[in-house]
């Protein structure tokens, strides 16, 4: 019962910050995706943890583009890691910014907004 209006009220806080989602013609694609995402981290957490993640998501915006969220595949994943690595970036940096990256896909699935996650065929290793 208590997880239940934990996710109850989860949800509310969202809509109240968000809003709902809207009936969309089109997918949603990163640029969006990222600006709403990044609204609901900077009212649910720290300052810093805020700008941590907004400097993650927009490497990753650079690299992958405005493509649709539900396009996403394992390869995206994987060629953004290669060039991340080949760029000189330690391993240990590519591996937070693939969790925040996947932090922000499973927040729209738990909306509905997309279907799958491709991390979930993607381990994320130590």
């Amino acid at each position: 019962m208590k997880s239940l209006k934990r996710e109850l009220d989860k949800k509310l806080r969202y809509q109240a910050i968000v809003g709902e989602p809207e009936e969309e013609k089109e997918p949603i694609k990163m640029k969006e995706a990222i600006e709403r995402y990044l609204k609901y981290k900077k009212q649910n957490y720290s300052e810093a943890t805020f700008r941590t993640d907004e400097q993650r998501l927009r490497w990753i915006y650079q690299y992958i583009g405005n493509v649709p969220l539900k396009s996403l595949t394992v390869d995206h994943i994987v060629d953004y890691v290669n060039y991340r690595l080949k760029k000189g970036v330690k391993r240990s940096t590519v591996r937070i910014d693939l969790v925040v990256w996947k932090a922000l896909i499973n927040f729209y699935k738990k909306r509905g907004e997309v279907e799958r996650n491709p991390f979930e065929l993607y381990p994320i290793r130590q």
